[in-house]
Parts: C-alpha cells; sequence; structure tokens
C-alpha cells in the first residue's frame, strides 16, 4: 500500500464533525483533475489507528464523526476519531491505496475513470480492463466504475457495476446499493445482496459488516413495507442470524444481581416519530402499574434529549409524567458521535444501559438498532411485549415474550405467553373539538361508514369488493377513509370499485387530527384482511360501533391477514368468521338502517373497551412473569403463578 502524509495546512473545515482536502494536495498527480486515487480503495489513518468506515454517507460524517470518511470526487471528507479538530489535537493524518492490481493496471484504470468523471467516451480504454483474467481485478474495476458513474448521478449504471463488483467477491456500497435497489422495486435482488453481504460477514467474521448489512436490509424492508411489497423477514436466519451469531462473542457480562426489587428496563421504540405512536404510551402505562415493592422500572430512549424535542414535540408531554411518576428516562443515544462505526455507537449505548444493572431488558421492538443492542445482552434476562407482528415484537435471540394477544403468541420465534388483553388509555380520553360532515364531503343525512389505517391496509381487492357490496346495498351509506387521498380511491380498479358507488366514497388523506372525525361517523368497518387496532379501540371507547372479521387461528401468522383488534375483543354481533361476507353485510345494513341498533351496538362496544382498560392486572401478571424469569424456570410451570387465570386473565402456562 502506497500512503501519503496528508499536510494539515491544506484541510478545511465544512460542516459539524466533517472536515475536507481536495485530492489535489494528496501528492498523486499535478492538479486537482488528477484522477490517481480514484481507482483503489482510500485508506485513512490517524498515527496508526485506521480510520473508518469508508464509504459513509457525508451527512453521517457531518453528524456522527468518529473516524467516518469517504472519498468522494476527488476529495476526501473525514472526521477525527473523537470529534476534535484535526488542526489542533497533535496527530499525524495519512491516507493510503489499498489495490490489488498492478501498478500498470492501477494506471490505466485511473485514466479509464478520469474519463467517465468527465463524461468523455472511454469505452475504448475501458473494454481491456473489462477482460482481465483475474477475478479481484476485473472486481476492482467494476468498483471504480460504481464510483465514478455515482459521482455523474447515473445510478442505474452505478448499481450495476457494483452488483458486478459483488459478484466477484467485493462488497462495496451496500447502504447506497440496497436503497437505489428498494427505490427501482427490485426487493428481491436487494434481499440477495443482504444475504451476500451477510454470509461474507460471517465467513470473515466482520461484526461491522454484519451490523450494517442488518441496519440497511431492515430499512429496506420497511421501504417495502410502506410500498405493499413486503419481501423478507426482519429475523430471517441469514442477516439477523448471522449478525447475532457473530454478536454471541461481544455479549456483555452482567455480574451478580443484588437484593432488592427486579430492576427491569424498557427500551421504548417510535417515541421519536413525527406521527403519533401508541407504542411509547401503551409503555409508559404498563411501567407506571408495576409493584414497586417487586418492580423498579426504567425506561430508555436510543434519541437525545435535542433529537426528541425536535422530531416529536408531544414528547415533552411524556418526559414529563415519567418524571411525576418517578421513573427515570435514561438517554443513551445512538446517533451520537461515540466512534462511527456501528458496533462502536452500539456498544456503547449498550453499556450505558448494562450500567443500570438490569435484570431484565425489554426492547419494544427486534429490529435496526433495537436488535443489535439486544444481541449483546446488556442485561440478566432479555424479554419483549408482543404487540403485534412477530417479526417486530419477538426474536430468536429473546429468553421470553409476553403477547397481549393470542394469535402472535401462536407463532412467537421464542419461548411465548399469551397474556391477558390490555387496551391502553393513549388517546382515548382525548376530546378534541368534532369535525362537522361537511369537512368529511358526505351529506348531513348519510350514513357514515369509516375506516382507516395506512395506505397499505387499503390495497386488497378483497376489501373494495365488500365495500362495493355495501354500498350497493344500502344506498344511504357513504364511506369516508383516512390514511388514503381521492388519488387513491380513483385509483381502485373498475371490477373492484365500479364507478356508480365510487361516487360515494371518500378519501381523506392522512389524518393526525383522526379523533375529531369519530364525531360525524357512524360505523366502522375493520380494514380487512389487513385488519386495524387501536383506531378501532378508539371508535369503541366513543361508542361507535365496529364491524370486521376475526382471525383464522389455522393460518400461519402473518401481519397482512391478522385482525388485531378482535383478536383482544368481540362485540357481540359485530364480529364474523373469515369469508361470512354475507353475515358482514346482512350486519352493515341492519345498523345503516336502524339508529337504535347502531346505538345498542354502540353501547356494547364501549362496555367491551371498558372492561380491558386495566393496566393494573396485566402489569400484576407481568410481575409474576418477572419474577418466575429471574427465578430461572425454564419450564415456566402451574408454580410460577398461583393465579389460576380466568376467562380475562389467564394463567402463565395455558
Amino acid at each position: 500500500m502506497h500512503c501519503r502524509n496528508i499536510d494539515l495546512t491544506r484541510i478545511r473545515h465544512l460542516d459539524g464533525y466533517c472536515w475536507c482536502l481536495d485530492q489535489a494536495f494528496l501528492g498523486w498527480g499535478d492538479g486537482p483533475d488528477d484522477g490517481r486515487a480514484a481507482g483503489g480503495g482510500v485508506i485513512l489513518f490517524e498515527n496508526d489507528r485506521r480510520l473508518g468506515p469508508a464509504h459513509a454517507m457525508h451527512d453521517d460524517i457531518r453528524k456522527l464523526g468518529g473516524g467516518l470518511y469517504s472519498h468522494w470526487e476527488g476529495m476526501l471528507f473525514f472526521s477525527t476519531s473523537d470529534g476534535t479538530s484535526p488542526l489542533e489535537n497533535g496527530r499525524r493524518y495519512r491516507i493510503g491505496l489499498e489495490t490489488p492490481l498492478p501498478e500498470s493496471l492501477q494506471a490505466a484504470l485511473d485514466e479509464t475513470v478520469l474519463l467517465v468523471r468527465r463524461k468523455r467516451p472511454f469505452m475504448a480504454a475501458l473494454r481491456p480492463l473489462l477482460l482481465l483474467p483475474r477475478v479481484e481485478w476485473r472486481a476492482q474495476v467494476f468498483e471504480s466504475l460504481g464510483d465514478a458513474f455515482r459521482a455523474r448521478e447515473d445510478h442505474d449504471i452505478a448499481v450495476e457495476q457494483y452488483r458486478r463488483a459483488w459478484n466477484l467477491g467485493r462488497v462495496p456500497a451496500l447502504a447506497y446499493l440496497l436503497h437505489r435497489l428498494a427505490d427501482a422495486g427490485q426487493f428481491q435482488d436487494a434481499y440477495t445482496l443482504a444475504t451476500k453481504a451477510a454470509l461474507h460477514a460471517q465467513a470473515t467474521g466482520d461484526l461491522e459488516l454484519a451490523s450494517r448489512t442488518l441496519l440497511a436490509f431492515h430499512q429496506t424492508i420497511y421501504a417495502a413495507y410502506r410500498a405493499g411489497a413486503a419481501f423478507a423477514e426482519f429475523q430471517d436466519r441469514v442477516v439477523a442470524g448471522g449478525m447475532a451469531a457473530l454478536a454471541a462473542s461481544q455479549r456483555l457480562s452482567p455480574g451478580t444481581r443484588r437484593d432488592g426489587p427486579l430492576r427491569v428496563g424498557y427500551l421504548l421504540a417510535g417515541e421519536g416519530d413525527q406521527s403519533y405512536s401508541s407504542l411509547p404510551d401503551i409503555i409508559i402505562e404498563l411501567a407506571s402499574r408495576h409493584d414497586p415493592d417487586r418492580i423498579t422500572p426504567t425506561i430508555f430512549t436510543l434519541h437525545s434529549p435535542d433529537a426528541l424535542t425536535r422530531d416529536n414535540p408531544r414528547f415533552a408531554a411524556r418526559a414529563a409524567r415519567l418524571a411525576s411518576l418517578g421513573i427515570p428516562l435514561v438517554h443513551a443515544p445512538i446517533d451520537e458521535p461515540r466512534g462511527g462505526a456501528v458496533v462502536q455507537r452500539v456498544r456503547t449505548a449498550a453499556e450505558a444501559i448494562a450500567s443500570h444493572d438490569l435484570d431484565i431488558l425489554l426492547p419494544v421492538v427486534l429490529t435496526g438498532w433495537h436488535l443489535l443492542i439486544a444481541a449483546l445482552r446488556p442485561c440478566r434476562r432479555l424479554m419483549t411485549i408482543g404487540l403485534g407482528d412477530i417479526q417486530l415484537y419477538t426474536s430468536p435471540i429473546l429468553d421470553l415474550s409476553v403477547h397481549l394477544a393470542p394469535k402472535p403468541a401462536m407463532d412467537g420465534l421464542c419461548p411465548s405467553l399469551a397474556g391477558p388483553p390490555f387496551i391502553p388509555e393513549g388517546r382515548l380520553s382525548s376530546s378534541p373539538p368534532p369535525l362537522a360532515r361537511k369537512a368529511l364531503g358526505v351529506p348531513d343525512d348519510a350514513v357514515v361508514l369509516f375506516a382507516s389505517g395506512r395506505d397499505v391496509k387499503f390495497r386488497s381487492a378483497f376489501f373494495w369488493r365488500l365495500i362495493a357490496r355495501v354500498l350497493d346495498r344500502c344506498p344511504g351509506v357513504w364511506v369516508a377513509a383516512a390514511g388514503i387521498d381521492e388519488a387513491f380511491v380513483a385509483a381502485v380498479p373498475d371490477e373492484d370499485l365500479p364507478a356508480p358507488v365510487r361516487a360515494r366514497v371518500r378519501g381523506l388523506g392522512w389524518r393526525e387530527d383522526i379523533l375529531t372525525i369519530y364525531p360525524a361517523v357512524d360505523i366502522v368497518i375493520d380494514t380487512v384482511p389487513f385488519g386495524g387496532g387501536h383506531s378501532l379501540f378508539e371508535a369503541m371507547y366513543r361508542g361507535i360501533p365496529v364491524v370486521g372479521f376475526r382471525d383464522d387461528e389455522l393460518l400461519m401468522f402473518r401481519e397482512a391477514v391478522w385482525t388485531p383488534a378482535f383478536d383482544y375483543i368481540e362485540p357481540p354481533d359485530s364480529v364474523f368468521e373469515r369469508g361470512d361476507v354475507e353475515g358482514l353485510v346482512d350486519r352493515i345494513a341492519a345498523l345503516a338502517g336502524d339508529d337504535s341498533l347502531r346505538r345498542q351496538a354502540g353501547e356494547q362496544a364501549r362496555i367491551a373497551i371498558e372492561r380491558y382498560r386495566n393496566a393494573s392486572a396485566v402489569a400484576a401478571y407481568l410481575d409474576d412473569v418477572f419474577v418466575a424469569v429471574m427465578r430461572g424456570d425454564p419450564s415456566m410451570s402451574e408454580n410460577i403463578n398461583s393465579n389460576p387465570g380466568s376467562a380475562d386473565f389467564p394463567p402463565l402456562l395455558h
């Protein structure tokens, strides 16, 4: 490897932790247009320490620092290991080229890359390089071409070159590749790429690559979910399983527990979301009901106070509530400059959590950063509360998951218990000023059938055919849907929603003010087969009748065919077997035509909700589970809990 010292007088500060050096000052050429460094992998040293990872996003370098760097368009963008100024910390910085190519071939590649970047004819110079005999040489050529086309923002061509490099054993630009493939809807190709990266990480023992692969892969799964194109599982055996296997050697080792109440930590999720998430409210409510003689709870967040205040103004009220309850809120920000590398950042956050000497940690979700931290086990026992999709709320690395609905417990990926149902307070008691029917675009005398959810829940042909049958049967019914807009409604195929009834469907868009809509609706229908949860509880609490289908327990758990609300509660005469379309349509028609029946059904729904708004009972159940887990009884036998159970609150072992 050929190294040169960096002339510190040529370094300039850009922003945050990011510093910049023009390649012209590295000594590899005569001026800023020389492409000498373009063909090889750039290695940056601070004294004798190798910095990295390379190929970092420039925004990450600016915000996170920690040694991240990128060689891009003839410029070196970098950060120091500890966020100090390279002009003042007294350290020596060197840059080198790491390339498998002989010098003559490297020079030819450099000249070719320069032509590509300058958008000059290059194929004549490139073709001999594409025919090099050795695999590692051609891999270097493809990676360098990818860098050059990426610099030109010719992303499709850049992706193709990077993928060719991947096929030959190099692993460049993983996050960029997955992002581009997801944008193009090529989710299966993204999965193949992530699998290759994970297998490479396992073969080389590279936990950093395994962790970065998991983060980028999980972001791709979320992108696919938003596009309605689920293609892979968060807890797959290769990417997630491979990361967990490599992380096992770096697990933290809590000491012997001290006497006194069990120390239980909840690692929040959703607290930084700009849109409303019920997850923090559920956890705070449960944590506040633990028996203080048995359990001492602590709430953890991976966000800094400033980030939470900036991204989610409503969190201030949650923090104030925790303070009034005397429950500590501990910030272990993962997005601060704590070493740059993912593994370093995760370990720093995990060590901050472990410093609280936890007996049990419950990550609210098991994806991304949360899964990486859980893999280091900063606690004696690792559990979670199953709040839905088994891919989000369970993982093979857990000791136990306590599900608050039965269907996910049947297919949980770890030891699982079906605990008592629980309807969190959340926004139930909020009463904002109601909207008028005019604001919904429906007549004052209409019977309004309402549905809400993310747009992915409205993509089922079955749902729209059901709506069409209702509207055809009930001329006085109009449909209002929150979560989709008028363009979405217009795009539903005519065979699913014919034009004569489509005129009585209103798309309200994504609404943060959904509580203001409920007073203007008469009936709420679940989005089927991809059902809703908390929004239906909010409607039932307000005395609005709801209708939908129950789960088929002979089907494997899939969120897209799960009806969370009716896995908890079945209001009388309102929930039907899957496939009983006639029964459901008949029920809606009966409700639409009878005000008194609607009032009766709404009151029954409200009573059903009240029955399960018992956070204290659920917290007591969890207290028993926590004690049993810490006793180390792997069978979770019946002597764990003296509570024999009931129809509402089952025993620990069924």
